[in-house]
């Protein structure tokens, strides 16, 4: 399953953000998706990432102004492409500051100098959100199957009937 990262590329934000994408990678099925600083077309590789990710993580860091706004506009896009939202906030960031986010989805808060006590809460915060993904996926993928059978059944009729066309007017010559 893939998830696109939302993150700060500052220098001051490294550990955090580092510290949540191994945490996310220690689940051996999330592949984590992240837009590169400093690329010729970061607003492509963002909307194609989104689209193409099963989830969306969110590292919202405290700024000294307000939260990035490249930030809340990944959030809104993922919410848009009804992609589940998952999200870790930086605490003392005040709620009006995170447009939809608390709207969308519940996030947890974060420390930089408490990231390993609340390390469980957070285990079980992606564990619930991938379980709840997988669940997904695997309805998608028996819808998915029921449709695949139900072409191939109208595909047989069509050749029955195709097959039945050719001899009726193969015998005509």
């Amino acid at each position: 399953m893939k998830c696109f990262l939302s993150c700060s590329f500052r220098e001051e934000d490294k550990y955090v953000v580092n510290w949540f994408r191994d945490f996310l990678s220690a689940f051996h099925d999330i592949e984590i998706i992240v837009a590169r600083d400093g690329i010729k077309e970061p607003k492509k590789q963002i909307e194609d990432g989104i689209r193409d990710c099963d989830f969306f993580c969110s590292i919202v860091t405290k700024r000294k102004k307000s939260v990035p706004p490249y930030i809340l506009s990944e959030i809104g896009m993922a919410h848009s492409n009804k992609k589940m939202v998952i999200a870790f906030v930086e605490e003392r960031i005040p709620i009006a500051d995170l447009g939809i986010l608390p709207e969308i989805t519940e996030f947890k808060n974060f420390r930089r100098d408490k990231l390993g006590i609340k390390a469980p809460e957070y285990l079980r915060y992606i564990n619930n959100a991938r379980c709840s993904i997988l669940k997904k996926l695997s309805r998608d993928r028996t819808s998915l199957m029921k449709e695949i059978g139900s072409l191939k059944s109208k595909m047989d009729s069509l050749e029955y009937k195709f097959n039945f066309l050719i001899d009726h007017y193969s015998d005509d010559e």
